[in-house]
């Protein structure tokens, strides 16, 4: 089963790293988002045994509304009309790369500006993330304006994809994208990257963990169906 839900998450962040991916600089966060093991009241990440991969798009720009075009790319395996797996004359279940596609549209005010999508990463592994329709080069990957009314054809902020098996991500991490006033950037907005590890999730929160609650509702979705 596939569930993607959407998350509003409250507050501010900075970030500092390459706009080409994650690196060894990233980092710089609001203590608000970090995981505490005494104190923390709710999860930053999904963590290691949550079978999800929360992105969060944040707009960090004085002025401009901004629609992220969030996507991942996973390997499915092919399946005929009835729904039954298909294999090659080897055996071997054939497979295809689809996209899951989400736009989020953040204001540039305080609260709104952070937004999340949750994706499912443990039925069909997530192999990329990253913004654009299909992650393509030269894809649109923001849409920009000033009031939400005219996005226009949207512009490309050279943003790479995110690669699990450069092990830029695993499942259970955030990935966040934060877009930025920049004179040089394509509609002026540039766009920085940072990966919270999943691995280093707390056990325990003073508070109700999100990810868990989100499990159990997608294990009582799927009984239902049964």
């Amino acid at each position: 089963m596939k569930t993607n839900g959407r998350i509003g998450v409250i507050g501010s962040i900075l970030l500092i790293g390459a706009a080409q991916g994650c690196g060894p600089n990233s980092g710089f966060l609001n203590p608000a988002f970090v995981n505490f093991t005494v104190g923390g009241q709710f999860p930053s990440t999904p963590g290691p045994v949550a079978p999800f991969v929360l992105v969060r798009v944040i707009n960090a720009t004085p002025d401009k509304v901004i629609e992220f075009k969030v996507s991942v790319e996973k390997t499915v395996p092919v399946r005929d009309d009835n729904g039954d797996i298909v294999f090659d004359n080897l055996g071997n279940a054939l497979t295809t790369n689809v996209f899951e596609n989400a736009r989020l549209q953040t204001p540039p005010f305080a609260l709104a500006n952070d937004l999340g999508i949750v994706f499912s990463c443990d039925e069909t592994p997530i192999i990329r993330i990253g913004l654009g329709e299909n992650l393509g080069a030269l894809e649109p990957q923001l849409f920009v304006t000033s009031d939400a009314t005219d996005f226009g054809g949207g512009c490309n902020v050279g943003v790479n994809p995110l690669v699990a098996a450069a092990g830029n991500f695993n499942c259970g991490d955030t990935v966040i994208f934060q877009a930025f006033e920049s004179a040089a950037g394509a509609c002026g907005v540039g766009v920085k990257t940072l990966v919270l590890p999943g691995s280093e999730q707390p056990s325990t929160f003073n508070g109700p963990s999100t990810f868990v609650i989100l499990r159990q509702f997608q294990l009582l979705q799927v009984t239902d169906d049964d």
